[in-house]
């Protein structure tokens, strides 16, 4: 007896949990209509109200990263669906924001109705301006309007008139989105030098802005509309003459460029002691191949540079006063050679005698494959 009452109070459990489950699966599938784009279709508001619609961020937050593209659609803002209950003047408006400084970028604004003919009248205005009225829908869905030379700022879609009931009307307005590099400051730098990329449409969050000098991205650490800023790391830099990019959601800027050097530095010279107007060896690193960009101080006085590679410089030791009596022999002591590539100060300087006659310490500083030149007149 008892165990067929435990299975009499068992079945109206399982029925419970049977009815619990589908409960459940009733609200999941409302849930999901909810989730559908008709959740936009509100009530409209009495007529001569104002709804106020937020600029769109879709376009800021589903752009592919394609580093070769040069522009792209941009949604700017867009509103509705305004839906008319049939009454003699609804009047609807939303926002959107144009971020433009340049008045030839276009600007277009796609009005859309949900059946043609279905309204007694209809005014679409953007601020205090009309632009579309019921006629330009007669057995039309959409109207594509060219708005290029708006103003950048916020601006206020209108849409005011008498429909059928059920009848809508929503709008869309789009731009075309460019990246704009047009300084690169400084053009010349060593790794870790701080660089300054200034131009226009880049984005004030840091993550969103890729900037690419030869093959390496760099993190942007500061970042405005119209200013970025990175460091060149230290290490494991390619050097040279590198284009630079700038690369916002995906599109990408025309190519500046930027010369990127090693510091120079200096490992020695071939004599330490030398006349004036002869001529002495330098050896370092990281010196241009290019003779017209080499520069040798003396101190302050420069030497003409005769011969470069990479590692080597020739230069003519320039006059300099001696004086008379002991200072005549033993000459200017501890001059500093400084050498400076392009506009880059080499990191240290050695220092040389100019005076009477030719002559090297037992430390020869040129490095062991560097070929030892004959001491002496």
């Amino acid at each position: 007896m008892k165990r067929c009452l435990l299975l009499a109070i068992s079945a109206p459990l399982v029925f419970c949990t049977a009815v619990s489950a589908a409960d459940t699966k009733t609200t999941s599938t409302v849930t999901t209509v909810k989730r559908t784009p008709r959740r936009a279709l509100v009530p409209p508001p009495p007529p001569n109200s104002v709804m106020t619609i937020r600029p769109t961020t879709q376009a800021t937050t589903s752009v592919p990263a394609s580093p070769d593209t040069s522009s792209k659609d941009l949604i700017v803002g867009s509103g509705g669906p305004y839906t008319f209950n049939g009454s003699s003047n609804q009047r609807f408006s939303g926002l959107f924001n144009f971020d433009n400084d340049d008045p030839k970028v276009p600007l277009t604004l796609n009005v859309d109705v949900s059946t043609p003919n279905s309204f007694r009248w209809l005014r679409v205005y953007m601020g205090n301006r009309l632009i579309a009225t019921e006629k330009d829908f007669r057995s039309k869905n959409n109207i594509k309007l060219d708005l290029t030379g708006t103003d950048g700022g916020t601006q206020q879609i209108v849409v005011q008139g008498s429909g059928a009931r059920g009848a809508a009307v929503n709008w869309k307005a789009s731009s075309v989105m460019t990246v704009q590099l047009d300084q690169v400051n400084p053009d010349e730098a060593c790794p870790g030098d701080a660089i300054s990329l200034r131009g226009n449409n880049f984005s004030i969050s840091p993550t969103r802005n890729q900037v690419i000098i030869g093959k390496m991205n760099l993190p942007v650490y500061s970042a405005t509309n119209t200013e970025l800023k990175v460091k060149i790391p230290v290490k494991n830099f390619e050097t040279g003459e590198l284009p630079v990019y700038v690369t916002v959601d995906g599109v990408r800027s025309k190519a500046g460029k930027i010369l990127v050097r090693g510091i120079p530095e200096l490992t020695g010279t071939n004599y330490d002691g030398i006349p004036p107007g002869a001529e002495l060896y330098i050896f370092g690193k990281n010196f241009s191949k290019k003779l017209n960009e080499n520069q040798v101080f003396f101190e302050n006085t420069p030497g003409q540079v005769v011969s470069c590679t990479p590692t080597e410089l020739v230069v003519i030791v320039p006059n300099f006063y001696m004086g008379g009596g002991s200072a005549a022999l033993s000459g200017q002591v501890g001059i500093p050679i400084k050498v400076k590539v392009g506009k880059v100060e080499s990191k240290n300087t050695i220092p040389i005698t100019i005076g009477n006659s030719r002559w090297q310490s037992p430390g020869f500083r040129g490095g062991p494959e560097t070929e030892t030149v004959p001491v002496g007149f």
